[in-house]
Parts: C-alpha cells; sequence; structure tokens
C-alpha cells in the first residue's frame, strides 16, 4: 500500500507548527528578520504564505517535471 500526502495536506499540517514557531521566536528573530507586518505572525497569515510556497513549488514540478535523483 503506497502513503502520499498532498501539498494541501502539508499546508494544512504546517500552518499551526510554523505559525507557533514564528510567535514563539518573534522577538528573538527581530535582529536578523526583515521588518514584517503584524498580519504575518497570525494563523491567516502564515497560511496564505505556506499555500503561496506550495503553489509555486507544483508549478515548478509541472512545468520543469520531477526533480532528478
Amino acid at each position: 500500500m503506497s502513503s502520499t500526502i498532498g501539498t494541501a495536506s502539508v499546508g494544512v499540517l504546517l500552518v499551526p507548527l510554523v505559525h507557533a514557531a514564528y510567535v514563539a521566536n518573534r522577538e528573538y528573530l527581530a535582529p536578523w528578520e526583515p521588518h514584517r507586518p503584524d498580519s504575518f505572525f497570525t494563523v491567516a497569515g502564515q497560511a496564505e504564505r505556506i499555500a503561496e510556497r506550495l503553489r509555486e513549488f507544483a508549478e515548478r514540478i509541472l512545468h520543469d517535471g520531477p526533480p532528478s535523483d
């Protein structure tokens, strides 16, 4: 049996984890991070950002083909 996780599922799994990491480390990372709007540190902001990165990834796969080993 093959087990696969689609990019949408990955996004759903990542959003709360990435959000929590950014919120917990916001002050600590501030000296090295670019200025980010407050919306970046919301669940919705992270969901939008992750969805965009996954779309970009999928477009490269569809356009360029899967990575070669």
